[in-house]
């Protein structure tokens, strides 16, 4: 164990300096200011898209071209779901901008619309969940096992574990936009 321990060290150093520099959640669904089907990042390619992070993990993971694939068509498939979400969640959270400006707001109403938006927050965090499921399914065991340390060295580093939605509020991106919030 200790052999493979040595061996590894130099993997996990790079890999935690790569999370830890890196802008992204490992596997990130939403940049802030756009998402799956904006430009580059509906193929998965650009820095804001879903596989942003994708050739990273596939290097520290040894996943094959098959792996990889199917990766991306799981990353695509999120992508399609969220999408829909953080529209949702935009407008919810203008709706509710324009029901706090008006003369009178609207208590009722205004609850009803943030129980949408927790409601939009709940959907992309079930997603986040297969997601990350499903992707854990494609894993050898080696593979499995670099990717709970990587997450755990994610989490000892401060950084997003499951996806958007860590914290309270639902994290860093999820259907609300920044905070994830509706």
């Amino acid at each position: 164990m200790k052999t493979h321990l040595s061996r590894s060290l130099p993997l996990l150093a790079a890999v935690a300096l790569l999370l830890v520099l890196s802008p992204a959640s490992v596997l990130r669904a939403q940049p802030p200011g756009g998402g799956p089907g904006a430009d580059a990042g509906a193929r998965g390619a650009g820095p804001g898209g879903p596989g942003f992070m994708l050739p990273r993990i596939a290097r520290a993971l040894d996943l094959s071209d098959a792996q990889v694939e199917q990766t991306r068509a799981l990353l695509q498939d999120l992508g399609d779901t969220v999408k829909p979400l953080r529209e949702q969640g935009q407008a919810l959270r203008q709706e509710i901008a324009d029901l706090l400006d008006s003369d009178s707001p609207d208590a009722t109403a205004i609850g009803e619309k943030v129980i949408e938006g927790h409601s939009l927050r709940e959907q992309s965090r079930a997603a986040w969940e297969d997601l990350q499921t499903a992707f854990e399914a494609l894993l050898t065991p080696a593979q499995k096992e670099r990717w709970e340390l990587l997450k755990d060295i994610r989490a000892f580093l401060g950084g997003p574990q499951d996806g958007p939605h860590d914290g309270p509020r639902g994290g860093q991106h999820g259907p609300g936009g920044p905070g994830g919030q509706v």
